[in-house]
Formats: structure tokens, sequence, C-alpha cells
């Protein structure tokens, strides 16, 4: 059985993607962004869906389903709702609603999206029996579930906002993952959802939504403990007594993926207000700290309710490193397992898992260890990259050498772009589209934000780490090969690698292990052997504002571009000339 799973069967979802399912198993894996070079693009992926069919040679008439994991909204649900809803608010408050809705329709609405290519599957020529929706969070519960490699366990699948099998809004849903099978425990209602609470924050600081919230994650660092807490635990929802209490302002929040409507609010203005008397990084220390209180409640009643310790999670809250961290600090769960796409963009193959295990097929559950699952390059196709830039740069083939000397020269100074395999699935860099740098020199830290990165002063890079070092590296040893948790540094090593780390001496840290990526550890391997330090400063390969690069052509252009001092692409060794 051949499926293509997609985060929307149309235009308006951001994060974009495709993902390929053939037998029982996700052979490919793109988003948009890749190949349009617009950052979180939300146009219908007709350019994964081409991908797609050219990485095995298909067309579109080989493909039994198209499954889509946003399923189109039932109207009378979705105002029902609303409607229920009102119980938690006040007629100030929907009158203000109101008026901030007729206001932004009065000066000619919001700006439409750019009506590129087609908008759904139909426009795209796929016949409607074709066509399958499935559960938001079930999409993305069964990438949680299936690479967890933990037959029994709780998956929890939440994030800012999605619909469900019956076309209600919701922004979560629990499951009981049980000998291959996922069974619906309970839901959350979206006047509760944490993570448009944390976005609303996010954009009052000035950042962008579905982009900005680890800016304001890395921003809570530089906080500390203010008035302001207490008064933005009162704009959140809050967990107490085995359920989750609204708050009045929920109407508001729910509009903040529609910026221009949101500026207009009560709510908005209040955290302008929070901002200008406290200032940002108090704003953003509270936002931090009240959604690791309430996840963290949260989290107990539902161990504790449903008897696992065993946790498997997918969905956008749970790109706060920090707050993942907190469910293993605190001893919540025994055992977590964290998607390496947990955002959006990564629902495509959950879609395509669902429908394949709905068919009756028999889906594994297996430890993910790799999430290389995008597109890799030929020699031929590297060469003919080179050639177009002809005179502008001079190049290299080292073969087995390259390894020992990219270790050199960044030992060096030298700022490397790593560009090898398959492209990484998801939003961060794991050693496939990768800059890297020496930890020990904070003034890296500086180069890169100057050179590449142009991004703000409080982002911290993340480290790489040979996996057999991580006891030496890490407190708990709590890394991933996906960078889906973050630790504490060892204090001694910490002041050896301050620009891999972050103010507070945590990291989000990868663990690299030969047998996933040879290369690349093996870059790391050469560092270490000179240095005694296993590991090294990876950052994304992409200037600031564009996707993570996708092609050679793309590498090359930053190199051209001044973002990184040498480039490899697989054995290539390229300068500027």
């Amino acid at each position: 059985m051949k499926i293509i799973g997609l985060t929307s069967g149309i235009t308006g979802n951001h994060d974009a993607s495709a993902a390929l399912l053939i037998d029982g198993k996700i052979v490919y894996s793109i988003s948009e962004e890749r190949i349009t070079r617009i950052k979180h693009d939300s146009h219908f992926p007709v350019n994964s869906i081409k991908e797609v069919l050219s990485f095995s040679d298909l067309k579109t008439r080989d493909i039994d389903y198209f499954v889509s994991g946003a399923p189109k909204v039932n109207l009378l649900r979705f105002v029902f709702v609303y409607l229920s809803g009102f119980r938690y608010t006040s007629l100030k408050k929907v009158i203000q609603w109101f008026i901030a809705r007729l206001a932004l329709l009065a000066n000619g609405g919001e700006e439409p999206r750019s009506p590129v290519g087609p908008h759904s599957l139909s426009e795209f020529g796929i016949p409607d029996k074709k066509i399958v929706y499935v559960p938001h969070y079930l999409a993305h519960a069964e990438t949680a579930y299936r690479y967890s490699g933990m037959e029994d366990c709780l998956v929890v699948a939440w994030d800012g906002y999605g619909i469900d099998g019956s076309g209600k809004p919701i922004c979560g849903t629990i499951y009981k993952g049980e000998s291959g099978v996922l069974t619906e425990l309970e839901d959350v209602a979206v006047y509760n959802s944490l993570a448009l609470y944390y976005g609303a924050v996010t954009v009052a600081l000035g950042f962008k939504l579905n982009d900005g919230e680890g800016k304001t994650m890395g921003l809570a660092v530089y906080g500390k403990e203010s008035p302001a807490v207490s008064l933005i635990k009162n704009l959140f929802p809050v967990f107490e007594k085995g359920r989750w209490m609204p708050r009045n302002n929920w109407l508001e929040i729910n509009g903040v993926s529609r910026p221009d409507y949101f500026r207009l609010t009560p709510t908005y203005r209040h955290l302008r207000y929070l901002i200008e008397e406290y200032g940002a990084e108090q704003v953003a220390f509270a936002a931090q700290k009240v959604l690791e209180e309430e996840g963290e409640k949260f989290f107990k009643y539902l161990v504790k309710k449903y008897k696992s310790r065993k946790v498997a999670l997918a969905g956008g809250i749970f790109l706060n490193v920090k707050f993942n961290m907190k469910l293993l600090e605190g001893k919540i769960v025994d055992e977590l397992f964290v998607y390496p796409n947990p955002g959006d963009g990564g629902i495509a193959p959950g879609a395509a898992i669902a429908h394949f295990v709905n068919m009756g097929g028999e889906f594994p559950i297996d430890r993910m260890e790799s999430a290389y699952l995008g597109r890799s390059f030929t020699k031929s196709e590297i060469r003919k990259a080179i050639r177009q830039s002809g005179s502008k740069i001079k190049v290299a083939d080292l073969g087995s050498e390259i390894y020992k000397t990219v270790a050199k020269h960044i030992i060096d100074g030298k700022v490397i772009g790593w560009f090898t395999g398959r492209d990484e699935w998801g939003p961060r860099a794991l050693g496939a589209r990768s800059v890297l740098a020496d930890p020990r020199d904070i003034k890296t830290k500086d180069r890169i934000n100057d050179k590449l990165k142009q991004r703000d002063w409080f982002m911290p890079f993340a480290p790489v780490i040979l996996n057999e070092y991580l006891g030496k590296v890490l407190e708990h040893s709590w890394a991933t090969p996906f960078m889906t948790l973050t630790d504490n540094v060892n204090h001694t090593l910490a002041k050896k690698i301050p620009a891999a780390i972050h103010i507070d001496e945590t990291a989000r840290a990868q663990a690299i292990k030969k047998e996933t990526n040879f290369g690349y550890y093996r870059v790391v391997e050469e560092f270490y052997k000179i240095t005694r330090i296993p590991v090294l400063l990876n950052t994304s390969f992409n200037k600031h504002g564009l996707p993570i690069v996708h092609t050679p052509e793309e590498a090359i252009e930053h190199l051209l571009w001044g973002c990184v001092d040498e480039l490899v692409i697989e054995n290539f060794l390229i300068k500027r000339k």
C-alpha cells in the first residue's frame, strides 16, 4: 500500500509538508518550506508532493490514498463550542471581541494569502475516493507512539489548536498506547490552550507566532521572579482539582493567529503594559514558569489517573525543550519520547500511519534513531552545482581526509557549512544541513550571529556530543539524536564550551552515534582527539529568515554570501576565491 500523508489537504495550515508511506514504512518526508524557501510555508504542499513522488519514481495514480491530518471544520460543532465557551467569559468580553472583529473588517480585513498553485487535493487532481481525513491529534499521536519504542505508554498530543474527528476545535487529546493500538482517553478544550496563551505572550514581545516561541523560551532565562508571574498566571488557564479552569479572555487568545485582530484586544494591550512595566525578560520568564507549572500539574494528573509513567509526546507545545526537561527533572515520568518534528509540520507521516493502521496494516513500534528522511544528492548533481558557481569558488575532493581536515579548520577558528546525506526531518539541524564551529570560544557565537543568523542576542546555540561521552558533558545524560530535551551541563565542562550552551549552563544537546551519521560523528571524533572535548557547536545551516538549506546550490549560495568560512558537501571542501 502506498499512502501520501499531508499536514493539510487545503491551503492554510502553517508548515505544510508531505510524507510517503510504502507498505508500513515512512520512506520520505519533506516540508514545503525547504523547497519554496518560504519559512513556515502555509500553501498547499504541491512541491512536497511532487518531490515525494519523484523520490520513489511514482505518479499520483500509483498512490492508493492521500491522507490529511487537518480534517474539515464542522460548522455546527464549531459554533456550538464557541457558544458553550461564552459561559467562561463575560458580556463585556464578547462585545469587545465583536468590536475588534468589526474594526478589522472596516479596515479592509487581513492581508489575503497569495493564490499560489492549487489550494486543495481536489484542485491538484486527486479523485475524492482517494482523499481521506484523520483527526489532527491522532496524526500527532501516531508519530509519537509508533516511534517511541514503547508498546505500552501514555501518548499526549497537545498544541495550540486542531480539529478532532467530528470537526470540533480542541487543543489536545490524550491516548493510551497498548499492544499497537491507540485508544482515546480524553481531550483538552480549545478554551484552555496553554500553547496559544504562550503564543500570545510571544506576539506581545514582538516575535512571530509559530516561530518566535523559542525566542520567548530563550529570553526567559534572563528573567527572574517578579509581580509579572502572578499577573501572567491570572491571564493563563490553570489546572486545578483534575480539570482546566478557563479564563474570560479565551476569545481574544483564540484569535492570536490573526495578529491584526489580536493587537486590537484588551489582552494584547495588557501584555504590552506588563512588558513596559516589568521588562521583556520578566514577562518571558513569567510565561515560561506558568507554562511549566500548569503543564506539570496536568501531567501529574495524567500519569496518576491512567497509571502509566512512560510517555510519548507530539504537538507544537513540546518544541519547548525546557518544559520537556521539567517532566524528567520533577520525576513526573520515568521514560519520555518526543517525536523529532512535533509541530504541525510533523503530522504528515502520522496521517499516513493512522490511515494505514485503520486499513488493517501493521506498523511496528520501534525507537526512532534517525530523522534523515529527506533528499540526498548524487555526486554528479553536486558537481553540476559546483560548475554553476564557476570562478567564484575553489574546490578540493578530499575523500576520507575530509573529517580530519574539517576538525583542524574548526580548531583554527573556521565556521563550516556542513552538507551531507539526506535532509533532516524537522525544524532542527541534526548534522545533515548544519553549521559547525568550535564551542570553546565565545567569540565564535558572536561571529555566527553576525554573519549567518543575525538573530537576537539572547538565543543560544546547541552542542552535538559523542554519545559515549554524554555523562562527561551532561548532568543527567538527557540528550537525544533530535535535540528534543534540555539538560544541565556539568559545571567544569560548561566553562570550556561557552559558545554552545545557554547562560544558565543548560543545553539542548544532540547525541550522535557513528552508525547513524558516520561522517558527522567522525568530525566530532577528530575534534575530540585533538582537544579532548567531545563536543562541537552545531546550528542550522540557514541565513536569518530563510529555511534550512535544501540543495547544494543553496549551500554554495550561503558560502558566497559570507555566511560561513568554508563549505563541505559530502567529501568536497569548497572555499570562496
